[in-house]
């Protein structure tokens, strides 16, 4: 699924969410791999992280775009790319604890790979070429049972409005303004 998640006069802000198939005895070292191949592609806002973890699409274009536009801009966390988008996803400031959420176990079989870019055209080259082997579909979202990761309590995310404010707060929690 790729969704135009901003659009900024002549350039969109394009994030792609799949979920890959993993091999279970490597899946940490493949899914550094898979970020490292991305990276040389010139997808450098790749991260690949646990499907159940994540709330859902809007979790994911809201964090996608504020880590795109706060590392452009400078004004980042991490020095990495792929480590302010692994943050902004999170919602943490702390590696350790952003991996602890959402990294990818020993023994998984599945993930979801998120990227963010200008470039829609150099998604589907990845998703056509490296990626076409590994392909399993969209990704399945941990709904509400992923918000009590973020601190929420699970009934007060049934409404969509709530849920979408929640989400919202959560993704942007890591970035106070600070002029």
């Amino acid at each position: 699924m790729i969704i135009r998640a901003e659009t900024s006069g002549w350039n969109d802000l394009w994030v792609l969410a799949v979920l890959i198939r993993l091999p279970p005895s490597r899946a940490e070292e493949h899914a550094l791999r898979i970020i490292k191949i991305a990276d040389d592609r010139g997808l450098p806002y790749t991260q690949v992280v646990r499907p159940e973890a994540l709330v859902g699409p809007l979790h994911v274009s809201i964090a996608s775009v504020t880590a795109y536009r706060r590392h452009s801009a400078g004004k980042g966390i991490a020095r990495s790319p792929s480590i302010e988008l692994l943050l902004r996803l999170a919602g943490e400031r702390q590696v350790s604890r952003a991996l602890g959420k959402l990294g990818v176990r020993r023994g998984a079989e599945q993930a979801c790979l998120i990227s963010v870019s200008h470039f829609r055209e150099k998604m589907h080259s990845f998703l056509e070429g490296e990626l076409k082997n590994m392909l399993l579909g969209e990704c399945r979202w941990g709904g509400i049972k992923a918000a009590a990761l973020y601190g929420f309590n699970p009934e007060s995310c049934i409404s969509p409005e709530k849920r979408c404010a929640e989400i919202r707060a959560a993704s942007m929690a890591v970035r106070p303004e600070v002029s």
